[in-house]
């Protein structure tokens, strides 16, 4: 109760600090001009921006393989105040950062010599604004989108007023890149059926992470590792019911088996969520909390573990089959690089379809939990790891760059300076 409390104040002061930063942001954009903002390429390269609210693992590993193999210089505007510097930002030629929308506003008016704006969700307002506003042809990148969490009538407030920018965004730019199959149930949902070019681009594994592990650990001790965001019992299961790792965490302690978790860096109100788990931890041996680690660093970490873990069930939560069916996450693509098999929820319909394809899934359904020891006693656990280092040079992002470079091309060619709006 404590804690529930404590999070409705940090959410509410948040609340009061953006809407004062609004209001400050929405004189100075009608009373000064638009800030300057130029990014010719010393070199005579071209540049492509990253434009996102909060800054996603797989943005900057997309960044530096467009710089390895093509002529493209990366830079990357992101909300300011949303924990950006956690990842390898370094690899962008510079960081801007934008605190509110119409700050944003204002920065897209005055951006010079950018020749392709690659806008990635969730939220959606930054790529509508950046559509009406930049002159350059903007891209926009799904790998998570509002739509498929609660469909139209969602009971999220902060996504009901998305929801139109998600919608227009995906009209209005100049190329969609799909990392999943979210998309066509937008699109659905929309009733969107004259939509714009679309790469079907998967988050992919990054070949200079992968890990090939010199022997099989032993199978004497068990033990099973989750990278990723994590939710407190103190947030609502409507939304954050998957998140919640209570019941493995016992599931697994009478099996013996050891499960670790190796929280987002970037986790909301992580210091509220982490205590509770740390407190168990301290009392449970088969329990373990990790600190995060950076991308170029985890799939290092996560090798020495037996299998990674997606256990997210419908049954948990209030979010729709579309999300957790239809969706993909970074972690599958960690697990890979790892050269670890993964157990993977049936519910996640695509990701474990990704998974298996490629010889590393495990697919469950919620209830195998109770017996995973074992099911897992049960395989040929050399073979599987075998068939995931013989498979995954197929989804490496460095084999598949040059696909959204062409992209990049195409979108390029089509443009107009005169589609942009300027609308206020």
């Amino acid at each position: 109760m404590i804690k529930s409390i404590e999070l409705i104040l940090k959410k509410n002061l948040l609340r009061i600090k953006l809407v004062v930063h609004t209001l400050i942001d929405l004189i100075t954009y009608y009373l000064l001009p638009a800030q300057p903002l130029d990014l010719k390429s010393r070199d005579g390269k071209k540049v492509v921006l990253f434009l996102g609210d909060n800054l996603q693992a797989r943005i900057p590993r997309m960044a530096k393989w467009i710089q390895r193999e093509s002529d493209y210089q990366c830079y990357l505007m992101v909300g300011e105040g949303k924990g950006y510097k956690i990842f390898n930002t370094e690899i962008f030629q510079d960081v801007f950062s934008f605190r509110t929308s119409w700050d944003l506003k204002r920065k897209l008016k005055g951006l010079k010599n950018v020749d392709i704006i690659h806008a990635f969700t969730i939220p959606s307002y930054q790529i509508k604004l950046a559509i009406d506003f930049a002159r350059a042809p903007v891209i926009m990148d799904m790998q998570d989108m509002y739509i498929s969490y609660f469909g139209l009538n969602t009971p999220k407030l902060y996504m009901r007023l998305d929801l139109p920018n998600e919608a227009y965004s995906i009209r209005h730019a100049a190329g969609l890149v799909s990392q999943s199959v979210e998309l066509f149930n937008a699109c659905k949902e929309y009733q969107i059926k004259d939509r714009p070019p679309v790469l079907f681009f998967p988050v992919y594994a990054d070949e200079d992470y992968m890990v090939t592990p010199e022997s099989v650990p032993s199978m004497d001790e068990i033990h099973i590792v989750y990278a990723g965001s994590i939710a407190g019992s103190f947030q609502d299961n409507q939304h954050f019911g998957s998140m919640k790792m209570f019941w493995l965490i016992d599931a697994f302690t009478r099996q013996n088996i050891h499960f670790h978790i190796y929280p987002s860096p970037n986790m909301r109100f992580g210091d509220m969520i982490l205590a509770e788990y740390k407190e168990i931890a301290e009392k449970n041996p088969f329990f373990h909390v990790h600190k995060s680690v950076p991308q170029n660093q985890l799939a290092t970490e996560l090798s020495q573990y037996h299998f990674g873990l997606l256990p997210f069930f419908l049954v948990d939560t209030s979010r729709s089959a579309n999300k957790l069916g239809r969706g993909s996450s970074q972690k599958l693509y960690n697990y890979i690089e790892a050269g670890i098999p993964v157990i993977i929820s049936e519910d996640l319909a695509f990701q474990s379809w990704m998974a298996r394809r490629h010889g590393a899934g495990v697919e469950i359904k919620k209830e195998d939990i109770q017996v995973i020891r074992e099911m897992i006693e049960k395989l040929d656990y050399a073979g599987i790891r075998q068939e995931i280092l013989d498979q995954r040079h197929k989804i490496g992002i460095g084999a598949n760059i040059p696909r959204l470079i062409h992209f990049y091309e195409q979108a390029r060619q089509k443009f107009s300076p005169s589609e942009v709006k300027h609308n206020d």
